[in-house]
């Protein structure tokens, strides 16, 4: 459920272990500008998940119990609000490590018994950034 909330937190946190508390305060507002608001935040999530999908065709698979079949059902828009809440709570804590630490232990033990294959956690975070592109220009900020 949480696949991609683990894949972005340790992209976000394994970019930021050296990061001084500016870099750590532009990750923070480049992930505020991002999340946005209200209905931005379903297409956000929906352009990440189609980004993963294209990346990991097989992943679907994971996610029958939310539809995963269809990006824009209530049943997984829902299920994609969940995910990226949780990698905001990662995000929110990438200042403060123990809390960061603990919130991925939280996320790691919810997955032990999912058994995600490996190679899910290697999806490309450039690829994916490359589904918010239409050629030089941004479709989500």
């Amino acid at each position: 459920m949480k696949t991609l909330i683990l894949l972005f937190a340790f992209v976000a946190l394994a970019t930021c272990n050296k990061c001084g508390p500016l870099q750590k305060l532009k990750v923070k507002q480049q992930w505020s500008v991002a999340f946005g608001t209200d209905h931005h935040r379903i297409d956000f999530g929906i352009a990440i998940w189609r980004g993963l999908f294209r990346q990991e065709p097989e992943a679907r698979k994971m996610f029958k119990r939310v539809n995963g079949e269809d990006l824009y059902s209530g049943a997984f828009r829902a299920h994609s609000m969940r995910v990226l809440g949780g990698l905001n709570m990662v995000i929110s804590a990438i200042d403060n490590d123990d809390i960061a630490k603990f919130v991925l232990s939280h996320l790691h033990e919810d997955h032990v018994d999912r058994h995600v294959p490996g190679n899910y956690y290697q999806v490309s975070p450039i690829r994916l950034r490359d589904q918010f592109k239409f050629g030089n220009e941004m479709l989500i900020p």
